[in-house]
C-alpha cells in the first residue's frame, strides 16, 4: 500500500511540475513582449490560454486513470483498461507539441533581441536553453508514445518495451529537466537584473527629472541690486525700468524725462 501510495504522490507531482513549467515559460514569453512592444498581444494571451486550460483536465484525466489502475490493479475490466491507455496516450503527444510551440518562441525572442534589444540577449538565450531541454524530453516521450503505446498497441494488441527504454525513460529526463530548470532560473534572474524592464512602459509617460533652466533676459542677484535706466514710453506715458544695468553710475543719480 506504501508504494502504490509513493507511486501515486509520484505521478501527481510529475504533472504538477509538467503544468507549472508551462505556465512559467508563458509567463516569462508575455515579459518578452511587453519589453519589446510595452504590451502583451490579445491575441497571443487567447492562444496561450487555450493551451493551458485545456492541459490541465488532460492531466486530471491522466492522474485519475492512474489513481484508477494502481489501485484497482488487475481488477480493471478490459474496457476501462483500453480507456485509460488512450487517455494516457493523449498528454505525451499534447505537451510535444506545447513544447514546440515555446522552443519556437525561443527562436524568435533570440533573433529580436539580436537585432533589436541586445541587453535582453542572455535573457533570451538562457530562455531558449530552457525551451530546448523541455522540447527534448516531451520530443523523447512523444517518440516512445507513439512507436510503443499507439503502433505496438495496434498491431500486437498490447504494449511490450524493449529493456533499454526503460533505462532511457530515466537517464535521459533527468538531464533534459536540469537543463530545463537551469534555463528558467537564469532567465528569471537575468530579466530581474535589467534596469529598464518594460522599454516601453504602459503605466504612462516617463518622468524625467526637472532641470533648472536659466533665463537669457533675467537678472542675476548681483545685478538686481545695480540702479536702473529708467526710460520713458511715449507711446503709454509711463515711466519704466529698462532693462540694461547701470555699470558705471555717476554720484548722483538723476532722471531724465524722454525729449521728442
Amino acid at each position: 500500500m506504501a508504494f502504490q501510495l509513493a507511486l501515486i504522490l509520484q505521478e501527481f507531482t510529475y504533472l504538477l511540475a509538467l503544468c507549472m513549467i508551462l505556465y512559467l515559460f508563458y509567463r516569462l514569453t508575455f515579459l518578452f513582449q511587453e519589453r519589446s512592444t510595452g504590451r502583451v498581444s490579445d491575441g497571443l494571451m487567447l492562444f496561450h490560454g487555450v493551451i493551458f486550460g485545456l492541459m490541465i483536465p488532460i492531466c486530471v484525466a491522466e492522474f485519475a486513470t492512474y489513481v484508477l489502475n494502481t489501485v484497482k490493479d488487475y481488477d480493471v475490466n478490459p474496457r476501462e483498461r483500453l480507456a485509460s491507455h488512450w487517455i494516457q496516450v493523449i498528454r505525451p503527444l499534447y505537451t510535444w507539441l506545447a513544447s514546440l510551440e515555446i522552443m519556437i518562441w525561443g527562436i524568435c525572442l533570440m533573433v529580436r533581441t539580436s537585432r533589436i534589444d541586445r541587453k535582453a540577449k542572455p535573457s533570451a538565450s538562457s530562455f531558449l536553453l530552457g525551451s530546448i531541454g523541455f522540447f527534448a524530453m516531451n520530443l523523447m516521450w512523444a517518440i516512445i508514445t507513439i512507436q510503443w503505446d499507439i503502433v505496438a498497441y495496434l498491431g500486437y494488441g498490447g504494449t511490450i518495451f524493449p529493456r533499454w527504454i526503460h533505462y532511457i525513460e530515466v537517464i535521459f529526463p533527468f538531464f533534459c529537466i536540469v537543463i530545463t530548470y537551469i534555463g528558467i532560473l537564469m532567465c528569471c534572474t537575468r530579466l530581474a537584473g535589467l534596469d529598464d524592464l518594460n522599454i516601453f512602459p504602459t503605466d504612462g509617460p516617463s518622468t524625467y527629472p526637472m532641470m533648472t533652466y536659466q533665463n537669457p533676459y533675467s537678472n542675476s542677484p548681483d545685478m538686481e541690486s545695480r540702479p536702473m535706466i529708467t526710460e520713458y514710453d511715449p507711446a503709454r506715458g509711463l515711466w519704466e525700468a529698462g532693462s540694461r544695468p547701470i555699470h558705471e553710475a555717476d554720484a548722483v543719480h538723476s532722471l531724465r524725462a524722454w525729449k521728442p
